[in-house]
């Protein structure tokens, strides 16, 4: 898709939380701007989806475009480039125990 030069908002090299997203620099400022506000809230991959259903879904679309379009802008590479160390989570109160499934392969 990329050389192809198709719209792309997040290329995605590990399946679990906000590890190894590459963003086009153009979008930083703001996306970082709309985490800065809300980490508090809420887990910044939990934001991260937000933001691309906000980009790619609205009140027309029925789930199907939605899921669609949103797999359009998040491309998601296989295998896994990275892995979740540790049982750290941004949750509080939450030990992380994921582990990637497509790391490795």
């Amino acid at each position: 898709r990329i050389a192809n030069k198709q719209q792309w908002f997040v290329l995605d090299f590990c399946q679990l939380g906000f590890i190894g997203k590459m963003f086009r620099c153009v979008e930083l400022p703001w996306l970082i701007q709309f985490f800065f506000m809300f980490y508090n809230d809420k887990p910044v991959d939990w934001l991260l989806d937000h933001v691309i259903h906000t980009k790619a879904c609205n009140l027309e679309k029925d789930n199907k475009q939605c899921k669609k379009d949103k797999d359009e802008l998040w491309i998601h590479y296989k295998p896994s480039l990275f892995q979740h160390i540790g049982t750290y989570s941004s949750l509080k109160g939450k030990v992380q125990k994921l582990k990637d499934k497509q790391f490795g392969k």
